[in-house]
């Protein structure tokens, strides 16, 4: 009985270390894997980031010179459109939404391996910045069909030509004559409006990922 139950002892030691061995194991490769986890998203964050704030001061700049371009237009003094004016309400129907997409984040959400993350503040904000981007492009979605091309729609107003030099369209803008067109004016007023959404939409993206990359860079000064 003795011998008997030292071997079974033997063998529950043994099974315990066993596992203790295991444990040990897979922590140590959870712990490698993180680590891979967390370099690939920083570096993706900052190409994230680095989109973002293209998108970001691109809409801001159009928006600042169809301002400007308006400002002119709605003076009723003499003035002419700058080329620059004159391009931003030619092409204010354009939306562009294409920042780039953090695809170790979407491994990891899909694979669950989101959860190997120890840090449960950044897990939080990396699913948080994850569900806003998904809302986002969404919305943006539907708004990028809602445009007003006008160079199609006021070929007067808006002239456009073929430049056998540059092999590229040149446009001239008539103020005088977009300033008697209220129809223009008012769908130039809804593409300017639109701009804000992707700006405004670039910028929150661009603020969450900051706070991302600062909790990664915290993380790894410690």
């Amino acid at each position: 009985m003795a011998y008997a139950f030292g071997e079974i002892f033997l063998v529950v030691i043994g099974i315990l270390i066993a596992l203790q061995v295991n444990n040990f194991n897979n922590g140590r490769l959870a712990k490698i894997e993180e680590e891979r986890i967390i370099e690939d998203l920083s570096t993706e964050i900052l190409l994230a980031m680095k989109s973002r704030e293209e998108i970001r001061l691109e809409y801001s700049t159009t928006i600042t010179l169809i301002a400007q371009a308006l400002d002119k237009i709605y003076s009723n003094l003499p003035a002419s459109l700058s080329d620059e004016e004159c391009r931003s309400i030619v092409f204010s129907h354009i939306i562009r939404w294409d920042p780039h997409t953090i695809s170790t984040l979407e491994e990891i959400v899909a694979t669950g391996k989101i959860s190997l993350l120890t840090d449960i503040e950044l897990r939080n904000m990396l699913v948080e910045f994850r569900n806003l981007s998904i809302r986002n492009r969404e919305r943006l979605n539907q708004t990028i069909f809602e445009a007003n091309v006008l160079v199609d729609d006021y070929p007067i107003e808006l002239k456009r030509t073929w430049s056998l030099e540059i092999q590229d369209s040149e446009f001239a803008c008539d103020i005088n004559k977009i300033r008697t067109n209220d129809a223009l004016l008012a769908k130039l007023q809804s593409n300017r409006g639109r701009m804000t959404s992707p700006r405004s939409s670039a910028r929150r993206e661009l603020e969450m990922l900051q706070a991302i990359q600062k909790l990664i860079n915290n993380r790894n000064i410690k």
